[in-house]
């Protein structure tokens, strides 16, 4: 690809992403989907698919979110319910006696008075709340079953015959026409919101029953009496996930841009559904691989996710330039096809999740449990969650290790990502995890001095210019780079290793061509002990440097704790 070429790509990506933000696309979503799944796209063919929502005037933000903030507590709701009573009253009366519907045939009638029905239900509906009893939630949980709810607000704990619900917090508890999330209620959902939930869409799935984590997750605030049942309830539902997404007959997915699409194309369901903040969460990502089927919710009534990829694989396959298109969307959709979780791996996670996020560390290692079948244990911390993960899989642990991403555990697993999202470059085998730590032999460099290092002056990215010793006792220089993350263990490597000669950087794989294969992963790490053989991994760096034609150094092995 020529400059020009690279240049027309850039400016291309940059109207795609200015589309996107103006559509009310994030910043960090548009910047993603303009420079991955719509690179080849014209800007116009992604104009186009937003002519498949409402207009920007008629959008909503959060079409199954509240309507307003929760209805006051204690007398004050009680007198507004008794305010919407008196008024419907007035309505009603009017609109029954003295209005055109008593001169209306039968049939007319029947077909008027659901609207009038409906306005009544969603004048009081707001003032009364659907929560789920603690009884059931626990004989649920106790049983590794699902508590789960009507359209009519009735609940059923059950092991099979229902639908999982699948959605982001941000949009389920979101107004509807501004950015605002509305704190979880202690009273429950209350019946308006909750018909938007459960809405005519949802229910064309064909189900009467659904799973709603909003209703059978316990909501803890921390100063309720009894908050310590609370979260040993809720650690049981959390363990019980498995079971509750395994035996739904579906999971049905409901997100904003979706729910309001109108299309029988299924890729255009899938080029928008990309867009959206439903596949930016860790927990939908455990949701619809532990499912047996998937469902979204559109406009028009349910798209069954297998099929949309089928479909997508069809379009693709057409000519050379429909590939281009849709290679992308194909691929991130493909990839969450539910499966056995016993087959699914930390790799998946890590490629799969990416840009996924959760509310905080913990809730983000909490999202994994169900998935890999995994115990969760009340008042672990984020580190004791991911210690556990990799002490019950270490060999799939062992898989990512070469991976560019935040370091930071404590030993014997200094070498392990802290986490996986964000993780880039690639598997590399041939590594053993072993209870003392990671075995096996990198390519090794002694670093020489340090040319500079800091922030880049252009973009936000911490930069590392260094001279380094081949193994031939040669200096070269090497530039990398390091999008977030740098941390005081790595400025110390800089500061004290580098200078008292216990500074080693080790790449797994050394590329056959640097010019055109992945950038190479780079492992920061000091000695211990005083040997060439031990060591403790305090970050790792993307080399980036198109001037370094080889690496030329020693494979050494090692031991990484």
């Amino acid at each position: 690809m020529t400059d020009a070429d690279k240049e027309g790509t850039r400016q291309r990506c940059v109207q795609i992403e200015q589309i996107l933000r103006s559509n009310w696309i994030g910043a960090h979503r548009a910047l993603i989907c303009a420079t991955n799944e719509f690179r080849h796209w014209q800007p116009s063919e992604v104009e186009a698919l937003w002519k498949l929502l409402p207009d920007l005037e008629k959008r909503k933000l959060s079409p199954h979110g509240p309507e307003s903030r929760p209805v006051p507590r204690g007398n004050q709701r009680w007198k507004e319910l008794a305010m919407k009573t008196a008024m419907v009253g007035a309505i009603d009366a009017v609109a029954l006696v003295a209005s055109p519907l008593a001169l209306l045939s039968k049939t007319m009638r029947q077909e008027a008075l659901p609207g009038l029905i409906r306005f009544n239900y969603e004048s009081i509906g707001s003032s009364f709340f659907v929560k789920c009893p603690l009884d059931l939630l626990r004989q649920a949980a106790h049983g590794g079953m699902a508590v789960c709810v009507s359209r009519n607000g009735d609940f059923s704990v059950r092991n099979s015959g229902y639908a999982a619900i699948s959605h982001t917090w941000a949009e389920t508890m979101g107004l509807e026409f501004n950015d605002e999330k509305v704190d979880h209620d202690d009273r429950g959902i209350n019946y308006k919101h909750f018909s938007r939930i459960i809405s005519d869409a949802v229910a064309s799935t064909g189900h009467h029953w659904f799973w709603l984590d909003l209703l059978a997750v316990p909501q803890i605030k921390g100063d309720e009496p009894d908050v310590q049942m609370l979260r040993e309830l809720k650690t049981n539902v959390i363990n019980s996930l498995i079971h509750v997404y395994r035996n739904a007959d579906a999971v049905v997915i409901l997100d904003s841009l979706t729910l309001q699409m109108s299309t029988p194309d299924l890729c255009a369901v899938a080029a928008i559904f990309s867009c959206g903040r439903w596949l930016t969460r860790m927990w939908t990502y455990q949701e619809i691989k532990l499912a047996r089927k998937a469902l979204i919710v559109t406009r028009d009534g349910a798209v069954d996710f297998e099929e949309m990829v089928n479909a997508l694989h069809i379009r693709k396959s057409e000519s050379d330039v429909a590939y281009k298109h849709w290679h992308e969307i194909h691929l991130k959709f493909m990839r969450l096809l539910p499966s056995d979780p016993r087959r699914v791996s930390l790799a998946d996670v890590a490629f799969c999740c990416g840009d996924r996020n959760a509310e905080n560390d913990v809730d983000y290692a909490r999202s994994l449990f169900a998935l890999l079948d995994l115990k969760w244990q009340t008042g672990w911390t984020y580190e004791q969650a991911m210690l556990h993960i990799i002490t019950s899989r270490p060999q799939d642990t062992a898989r990512i290790a070469n991976l560019q991403g935040m370091r930071g555990l404590p030993a014997p697993y200094s070498w392990a990502p802290r986490y996986l999202a964000r993780l880039t470059g690639m598997i590399i085998d041939g590594y053993t995890a072993t209870q003392d730590g990671l075995v096996g032999s990198w390519t090794t460099f002694r670093v020489s001095r340090v040319i500079r290092h800091g922030e880049h002056r252009n973009e936000t990215k911490h930069i590392l210019h260094l001279e380094l010793l081949s193994q031939r006792g040669e200096p070269f220089e090497m530039w990398s780079e390091l999008s977030h993350g740098w941390t005081h263990a790595m400025e110390q490597w800089l500061e004290q290793a580098r200078p008292s000669g216990t500074a080693r950087l080790l790449c797994a794989k050394v590329p056959e061509n640097l010019r055109v294969d992945h950038d190479p992963v780079i492992m920061l790490m000091v000695l211990q002990g005083g040997a060439e053989s031990l060591g403790t991994v305090v970050g790792t760096l993307a080399m980036n440097d198109p001037d370094v034609k080889e690496l030329d150094g020693e494979r050494m092995q090692w031991l990484l704790a």
